[in-house]
């Protein structure tokens, strides 16, 4: 072997060795032995949990078993989407290194800079309030498909993710969006109940001393399986279009958010429109509404009363049927406001009961006719027999015209 073959062994050799160091050692090998995961350890011990994205923060805890919202008073956020997040974030995957460098933190959205500029940063705690851990959850990691820029596109194939206390920045499995939407994190149900179940909707106009009807809308049967609703005691016609949404008001009716009464934020809202829906069942839904600048304000109590014939849905409730709604106002979506807004000239068909009126007075005047004319008409015919000729007796009573004499 001569010295040119022997210095080409060595150099393959030395490779070969380097890329045995580096996938037995170093970041590699860390990854390896967390199983690609960032937090698989603290995932069932948090209990408080806060996200920070630029001036906004979001603060999610546990209380009584149960996650709420302390910048809402307490009120009860979704659990599912928070055991949810906490999972993905504690089991998240890392599948690569991207650097180490710190010069780059800023630019990959992994620094305390980089969150006040609007990129995410997620802190855990304990029940004793100890912190867990913290994850930098920086700009997205892009490829490019295609060979030429006529058919390639860019694509998402990760986040840029860097731990609290680690310098090492990785590429998560995939992109880890985060809302800082406050309705993303409530519980947003309030009422679903469908119109077929519904007797009675009445509105009235509210005042602080007194309740003034405005309407009854009644069950009316079903037509081709839908439920019918008609005026209570008159035969008004109903507009299609603006009545089903006072029918609809209790079906997927949810919050875009929620204040404890007193808060400063009601401050000036009149709560002017009270519509009761009462339910076949037995219950009672009493819905207070209020608007200020299109935004729909309301107050909900629930109430029952055993029904015969029904089963006891009453004693189902038991006797805390209205903890979810005593002492909160909540802020609802514009397009699910407006059906607890509608008044009586809304819900009418104005151009039907136009064309109604019209008929009616068309009707009477053809009534009436005949008993206007009867007079003039006997006036018109006294003094004729069967064949319209003038009787001998008219005839006689009948003064001669005198006609001048001829010369």
């Amino acid at each position: 072997m001569n010295v040119k073959k022997l210095g080409y062994l060595v150099i393959l050799l030395i490779i070969l060795a380097l890329a045995f160091y580096l996938l037995n050692t170093g970041e590699v090998k860390r990854i390896k032995d967390e199983q690609l995961t960032a937090f698989p350890e603290i995932a069932d011990r948090i209990a408080r949990l806060t996200i920070e994205q630029g001036p906004q923060q979001i603060e999610l805890k546990v209380v009584n078993n149960q996650w709420v919202i302390p910048s809402r008073d307490g009120y009860a956020a979704d659990s599912g989407k928070v055991n949810s997040f906490i999972l993905r974030l504690a089991e998240m995957r890392l599948s690569q290194v991207a650097t180490q460098d710190e010069s780059t933190y800023a630019d990959l959205g992994v620094s305390e800079q980089a969150v006040k500029s609007g990129r995410t940063k997620v802190t855990f705690y304990a029940q004793d309030d100890t912190k867990l851990g913290a994850i930098y959850l920086g700009r997205d990691k892009t490829a490019t498909t295609g060979k030429t820029t006529t058919n390639s596109f860019r694509y998402e194939v990760g986040t840029y993710v860097r731990r609290d206390g680690d310098k090492v920045v990785y590429v998560s499995g995939e992109p880890i969006p985060v809302s800082m939407a406050m309705q993303h994190w409530l519980s947003i149900g309030l009422v679903n109940e469908i119109n077929k179940n519904i007797e009675t909707i009445t509105q009235y106009n509210q005042t602080p001393d007194s309740n003034a009807l405005s309407y009854t809308l009644q069950s009316a049967g079903e037509i081709d399986g839908q439920k019918q609703f008609k005026l209570a005691g008159e035969e008004i016609p109903l507009n299609a279009m603006a009545t089903p949404l006072v029918t609809s008001g209790l079906e997927n009716l949810r919050l875009d958010d929620v204040f404890k009464e007193g808060r400063s934020e009601l401050q000036g809202i009149n709560f002017d429109k009270l519509t009761v829906y009462k339910l076949n069942n037995g219950v009672t839904y009493k819905i207070r509404s209020a608007a200020k600048d299109k935004i729909v304000f309301a107050k909900i109590e629930k109430s029952c009363e055993e029904v015969a014939g029904k089963d006891t849905i009453c004693a189902k409730l038991g006797a805390d049927i209205n903890v979810q709604y005593k002492d909160w106002v909540f802020m609802l979506p514009e397009y699910l406001g407006k059906k607890f807004r509608q008044e009586l000239a809304d819900i009418v068909d104005n151009k039907k009961l136009s064309e109604q009126e019209q008929a009616a007075q068309e009707a009477a005047a053809d009534e009436e006719a005949p008993e206007d004319l009867a007079p003039e008409l006997s006036d018109q015919t006294e003094g004729l027999d069967d064949s319209g000729q003038v009787t001998e007796e008219e005839s006689a009573e009948t003064e001669p015209i005198e006609t001048p004499a001829q010369e």
